[in-house]
């Protein structure tokens, strides 16, 4: 049996770029971050005043 040629196809990046783009939404990324440095805070303050020393 014969085999059917592939075609080359050029990759959808290159058709459409646009929808492609990695999409970040800064303003979401920004409050994740500062979620976690406020969790960060309140376990060191948590630990500082149980006594416990701290991790250099």
């Amino acid at each position: 049996m014969r085999e059917r040629p592939d075609i080359l196809r050029d990759p959808p990046e290159e058709l459409n770029p646009e929808l492609y783009k990695p999409h970040f939404d800064w303003e979401e990324e920004e409050r994740i971050l500062a979620e976690k440095e406020k969790q960060e805070r309140r376990k060191k303050l948590k630990n500082f005043f149980k006594g416990r020393k701290r991790k250099v």
